[in-house]
Parts: structure tokens; sequence; C-alpha cells
């Protein structure tokens, strides 16, 4: 018997647990479903209605940062409306996040101008709430509003960016600097003409000119959200594994017209690449360069000026290939597709094969050994393709179209795994080493939907660990495809599972890392939440977790 998706009413085998498009859980009849939501309401917040430190009573939940919640509250004495951020439980013990919440107040307290938000009181009730309280802007951040609205008029534009100048303008006139100014940190109202009027917010991570930053950044931690860098600080740092100190940074300015990017992507997303004499770092716009392990550059290239421009929806996303001597780079774009190989040492092109016109991919590349030759195994628009490392040429191909092709193939045992990413993505296993179509000769099997828009597969102790934007965890057989179990676990995952000791780490948008012991039976080990936004994958390196979110890179473990 069918089961039926309540959400979206597609139809699926009674052998699916959960929609592969939304995460709801398969029902036979949508009486059924009705229920389940009903019992899965959330409780009230239990702040509303309290009182903090004798003077600002709680009245609504505004929203969830990741340092704190906002609430609309009401001053008892003055009958005045202001907004107050209550710092998260788990980071009241952290002595950066009060010297952060504290620096909000103390440099937005001193900028007087319409367009800064004021600040008017900082403290610490009795019971362990740590509070901000400051001016209450009735309106919405810029991120909002362009999501709503779509793109904006030239002249609202210059008018907000003038306003939003005008801001920092008297910020820089008492020597502060913001460095985390982005559309989450605009606010717009209504001034009492009906005039849109400009708020900035948030200056936790402001610098006073002179000023020694250390409580913050001794870490190495990165400053401000890498989204809304700008391009010469992506270029790279190199930081100690040990303590996070920061051991050398590299700038490398951006050169022509920046391409767009979506929300969750920038123009650094390409993870470096190392063969442990250099560092190669790829860039959206079509800038590579690479380092010695001191950051002095060896060299460094612009595909974009010398290929065409990486115009592709969304942004570049495939990362550089290091093997042996050569650094392979998949330039699969719209007005020009290509897979290039680079001397690692020198720069120098080895070889350049065009795809067909318009064959696009976001996924990195993936080198496999066969016997005494190598090939790269390629996740495309047009299909999978394994071409011949020593010249480029096309091997052998399943064709296979794909709108968005992101996820990376992984490999064990001389078999390859891989999803092909978009909606309810097919998986799949591969052996390498054929000639010309090898969809009916070398594929053991394949599941035609259940994969991750964008995450990738981890392969670990026979089993495929996957998880995506619906949050439902699936395990399958390596040998087979054939599924082992399905749980939902909750989350949205951008980020690719990592395995190692055991265990299977699954990290969350919102900043949860679920631990899941490996094996046949699903059993989570625990929970662990960093209050940040996670995107990236995890690395594992000398017993530790690393961690990039917006802002931030954490180092987990001893």
């Amino acid at each position: 018997m069918e089961k039926l998706c309540p959400k979206c009413r597609r139809s699926y085998s009674s052998a699916d647990t959960f929609c592969p498009e939304d995460g709801e859980r398969l029902v036979s009849n949508v009486a059924e479903a009705m229920v389940n939501v009903a019992a899965t309401a959330e409780p009230d917040d239990p702040l509303i209605g309290r009182i903090v430190d004798n003077r600002y009573e709680l009245t609504q939940l505004l929203g969830v940062g990741g340092m704190g919640r906002v609430y609309l509250a009401k001053h008892r004495f003055l009958e005045r409306d202001l907004a107050v951020k209550i710092l998260h439980r788990g980071r009241v013990h952290d002595p950066s996040e009060l010297v952060r919440f504290n620096r909000t107040a103390v440099h937005a307290g001193t900028i007087v101008d319409d367009h800064v938000a004021q600040v008017y009181d900082f403290g610490e009730t009795d019971d362990g709430l740590v509070y901000l309280a400051m001016e209450y802007v009735p309106g919405d951040t810029l991120t909002r509003m362009i999501k709503k609205e779509g793109p904006f008029e030239p002249q609202r534009v210059a008018e907000l960016t003038r306003q939003v100048a005008k801001g920092l303008d008297a910020a820089h006139a008492k020597g502060i600097i913001h460095r985390d100014l982005k559309p989450d940190n605009v606010m717009v109202m209504r001034d009492r003409n009906g005039r849109e009027m400009v708020k900035i917010v948030d200056f936790g991570i402001a610098k006073a000119l002179g000023q020694e930053t250390h409580d913050l950044t001794h870490t190495g931690a990165i400053i401000g959200t890498l989204l809304y860098m700008s391009p010469e600080q992506l270029a790279g740092s190199a930081l100690d594994r040990r303590s996070g100190r920061t051991v050398w940074e590299f700038e490398h300015p951006a050169e022509g017209p920046l391409p767009s990017v979506h929300e969750k992507h920038n123009l650094a997303s390409p993870s470096p690449a190392t063969d442990g004499e250099r560092v190669y770092a790829w860039f959206g716009t079509g800038q590579i360069a690479a380092v010695d392990l001191a950051g002095k550059l060896v060299w460094k290239k612009h595909l974009g000026t010398t290929y065409g421009p990486f115009d592709i929806n969304w942004g570049h996303g495939s990362s550089p290939v290091v093997y042996k001597n050569r650094l392979i780079l998949l330039c699969y774009h719209e007005r020009g597709s290509y897979l290039l190989s680079l001397d690692a040492k020198t720069g120098s092109v080895q070889w350049k094969v065009d795809a067909a016109a318009g064959v696009t991919s976001y996924s990195t590349p993936l080198i496999v050994d066969v016997g005494d030759r190598a090939e790269i195994v390629v996740n495309s628009s047009v299909g999978v393709s394994g071409h011949d490392l020593a010249t480029g040429a096309r091997r052998w191909y399943i064709e296979e179209p794909n709108r968005f092709p992101i996820p990376t193939p992984t490999v064990n045992d001389g078999v390859i795994y891989m999803s092909r990413g978009y909606r309810s993505s097919p998986f799949m296993a591969v052996r390498p080493g054929g000639e010309g179509n090898v969809a009916s000769s070398h594929v053991p099997w394949k599941v035609a939907t259940g994969a991750p828009y964008i995450s990738s597969l981890v392969y670990y102790d026979g089993l495929i660990y996957m998880t995506g934007d619906v949050g439902v965890l699936t395990v399958t057989d390596a040998k087979t495809g054939e599924r082992v179990y399905q749980e939902r676990i909750g989350g949205v995952y951008t980020a690719s599972p990592v395995a190692g000791d055991g265990k299977v780490y699954l990290a969350s948008e919102d900043g949860e890392t679920v631990v899941l012991s490996a094996g046949r039976t699903p059993r989570i080990l625990s929970r662990n939440k960093l209050n940040a936004r996670q995107l990236a994958s995890p690395a594992i390196a000398g017993g530790r977790l690393f961690i990039r979110s917006d802002d931030a890179v954490f180092a987990i473990g001893k």
C-alpha cells in the first residue's frame, strides 16, 4: 500500500518513512497527519511576563540570534517600549561573550545619531540573566525586507545606503568601527512622516581605534560574518591547530566584477587544499593562489580573465583537488565549461579539456586509483563521468540530467558512492575503470530518490549515512543500497556528515551537532549546541573536530 505525504500530497512506497521533499512523516491518510501536527506544538516562552531587574517587563519574543533572544519590553516606570536582549544561558560563563555584550552597550551608547539604535542599560539579574536594554525599532531587518519584496528600486537603495553611511560616519567620528555590517544588522522603520528610516544595530564586535581586542580574537576566531566580508579579507589565514592562534594571513584582493552568490554561499566557499608543501586557495572570482606553509605567495592565476568569467547561478562552489604533482580544477559554468590540470609547483597548465556548452557543476571532483592509472570522477548537470588523469579525456559516463549537481563523491575499497544533488536526489554505487556508457555495466546498485539536495553522503564501516534539509537521517547498506533505518533527528543540514572513532557527526545549520553511534541501530550519543550557524562541513584532525561558522572557527575535543 502506498503512503501519502500530508504536506505535499505526494505518494510514496510503503517502505518509505519520511517524505524526501519536505521531511513530513508519511501516513496512510491525512487525518492521521493532523493528529501528529497537533501533538508537536511548542510550549510558551517561559520568559514572557518576566520583569527584569524590577524595570523591564518582557511582553513578546521578537527574535532569536546566535548570542541571545530579543524581547519587546515595557519600562514599568517610564511606560516606554524598548527591546531587551537576553544572553543565551550557555554563553553566560564565556568571558568573551560577556565582553562582547558589554562592548555593545559601551560603543553604541557613545554614538548619538538618528541612524544608530541607542543602548540604554546593561546588567545581570540575581538569577544569572545577562541583559541589554536598547531602543525598540518597530520595523524589519534589511534581510527580511529583501526576501519579502525582492530587488529594490535604485532610488530606494540610494536613500537607504545614504542613511547607513550617515550612521557609520557618526560611529567613525567616535573612532568606532562596526566590523560586522550586514543586512541583518540594518533595521528599517518608519519615521513620524511615514518615510523609511535606517537604524544600525549590534556593535558587539566593534573596535575602537587604538583599542586591543585580544579578548575576542585570541582563539583565532574570524571576526565578522564571512558572507559580508570584503574579498581581500577572505584570502586566507592559517590557525594553529592546538591553540587557534592566527599563524599567518595572506591577502589576495579581488580583481574584476564580483559574481553574485546564494545566501548560504560566498566567494570563499571552496575549501583550501594542501600537499604538505603549499596551500591552494581558490575563490569564486576565478582567482587561485598557491602559498607556502609560511603564507608567502608561490604563484597565482586568474582563470576568470584567462578563460572567461566564473558565471554560474548561485556562484562557483567546486574546491581544488591535489593529486601528486597536479592541481585539478573543475570549472563547469554556464558560459564556459572545462576541466583543468595545473602543475602544483608552478601553476603552469598541463592540460585543459572543454565540456559541452552549458554543462554546470557545483561539486568537487574525486580522484580514484584504477590499476596503474588514476581517474577523475565528476558529478555534473549531464551525469557522472570518469576522466583520465593524465590527459583529461573522458573514459566513461552515466547519462542523467540534474539541475544542481552539488554533492561530492566518495570512495571505499574501489567502489565510488555518490548522490547527485537537487530535490530528493538519486544515489548510487559505481565501479570505476569502464569505457563508454557504463550505466548497465558498472553500477552495482542505484536508488532513484531520497538523497539530500546539497550535502554529500559519507561511507563508514560498511554503511552510508546521509541527511539534508528536512531533518531526516537515512542509513543504507553500502553493498546493496538497501535501507538499514531512517530516523527523524531534526535540523537542516547543509554541511556533509563526517565520521570516525565509531561515531558519525551531523552538523546542523542552527549550530547543533548530533553525535551518532555508528552501526545498524539508531542511537544518538549527544547533541551539542554552539549557537552559531554551521554551513561548512566539519573537518577531523588530531583527535579534534573543527567547525567553521559564519563568524568563528571552533576546535572541539581534547
